[in-house]
């Protein structure tokens, strides 16, 4: 069975990696061959799967409106408007009533449950993931701010995830963190992990090449076709014909998609990170609640990120956004060298309309999409690739589904 995955991030790539290990032959095409523009690789490097919820909820939601006013919110609404926004925002916000949110949380946590042992699975292979075990820390300042947390975590533990929080007060949050030392408290998370981005992709990237998989680089593809038998992808004047294709290009998902009857609206939130070098870098994952700021290990530096704005794929970068990141970083973060900045990112990570992942066949035979992870790519990449893979490799077999999950 010849396959094309058209998308070469994590979640692109780790289809690609379950293809092949089911007996495929797999072609793998991008616009770029520049992984800075991909998404996964400015993503945090946290594989918390405790905190990948569906992003329509009512506090984004209100701070997506706020930002018609305030000028600096983290969470921001589109600068301009096309039908395909307007329906995605009218979408997202009915989406967001707290039963809707419930219901979306509760389907998507089996994603969630096995995203580590997805993981693992890579790794007992040989692929260099770079993931290690690390708690998920939460630093604050006042114990109200830490009541949309623990009620975040009361929601996952009710949808079915197992939790184990420990709080440190005062000392014993900067004993373990202690470029947190200005907050008063933290709530640590056990039994997370996290990754070095940019070499997940690498690894990735060199495994599924070992395994015989072509990557073409530097491929537009402007449209996705059935002809016959064949599933045809048309590209900067060529034609590349395969048996079945799936589409994972991130936030700009929908352009090729929407032919094949997925409706499910996806837009681009972006996102900002950089790197920085600090005097002792964390033990783990460190993230500020209030100030939405995610911070990482990144080798010896430290990855700060933050921001979703949401807006059409082909926005451009913000200078205020880069400006406000790096103000409200050292805010938080006093001790940082913030002289040496570096690693300076902004991209598109694709956000649907309901928060949930769009997964599996569409209306049209051989043709497949995986994508709509939001901030999660990364997290759900390589189970979302495992399950999605099947999906591909029994099509080979019997008949695709009409009318799945993806269509709806």
């Amino acid at each position: 069975m010849r396959v094309g995955v058209i998308g070469a991030g994590v979640v692109g790539l780790s289809t690609a990696w379950h293809l092949v290990r089911g007996g495929a032959e797999v072609t793998v095409l991008d616009r770029t061959d520049d992984d800075r523009a991909r998404a996964s690789w400015g993503n945090a490097g946290h594989i918390v799967p405790a905190m990948s919820m569906p992003l329509p909820e009512r506090r984004n939601l209100t701070a997506a409106a706020t930002s018609f006013y305030k000028r600096s919110a983290a969470v921001t609404a589109p600068r301009s408007y096309d039908s395909e926004t307007l329906r995605f925002l009218a979408e997202f916000a009915g989406n967001a009533r707290h039963r809707k949110w419930m219901a979306s949380l509760r389907e998507t946590m089996p994603l969630n449950l096995l995203a580590i042992a997805a993981f693992e699975e890579l790794e007992s292979a040989g692929v260099e993931t770079t993931r290690e075990s690390a708690p998920f820390t939460s630093a604050l300042t006042e114990h109200r701010e830490a009541e949309g947390l623990f009620a975040h975590y009361a929601a996952v533990a009710e949808a079915g995830y197992d939790i184990d929080l420990r709080l440190l007060a005062g000392a014993s949050l900067t004993a373990v963190e202690p470029l947190a030392r200005l907050k008063r408290f933290g709530v640590e998370l056990s039994g997370q992990s996290l990754v070095h981005p940019p070499k997940l992709l690498q690894g990735l990237r060199e495994a599924v090449e070992s395994l015989g998989v072509t990557v073409d680089l530097d491929i537009a593809v402007d449209q996705v076709e059935r002809d016959g038998d064949r599933v045809i992808i048309i590209g900067q004047g060529a034609r590349h014909d395969f048996d079945a294709v799936v589409i994972a290009t991130g936030a700009a998902l929908g352009r090729l998609a929407k032919p094949h009857g997925v409706r499910r609206p996806v837009v681009a939130g972006f996102g900002y990170s950089m790197s920085v070098e600090v005097p002792e870098n964390t033990r783990g994952m460190l993230y500020f609640p209030s100030e939405l700021i995610a911070s990482t290990r990144l080798g010896d530096r430290l990855r700060v990120s933050s921001l979703m704005q949401i807006d059409r794929p082909d926005s451009g970068s913000r200078a205020a956004s880069h400006a406000r990141l790096l103000r409200t970083a050292q805010t938080v973060l006093p001790d940082a060298d913030w002289r040496t900045v570096d690693d300076r990112w902004f991209g598109a990570r694709p956000v649907s309309s309901d928060g949930k992942p769009l997964l599996g066949a569409t209306d049209t035979p051989g043709i497949f999409v995986n994508g709509g992870h939001g901030m999660w790519g990364v997290t759900l990449g390589p189970i979302t690739g495992k399950l999605v893979a099947a999906s591909v490799l029994s099509s080979g077999r019997t008949r695709p589904p009409r009318g799945t999950e993806a269509t709806r």
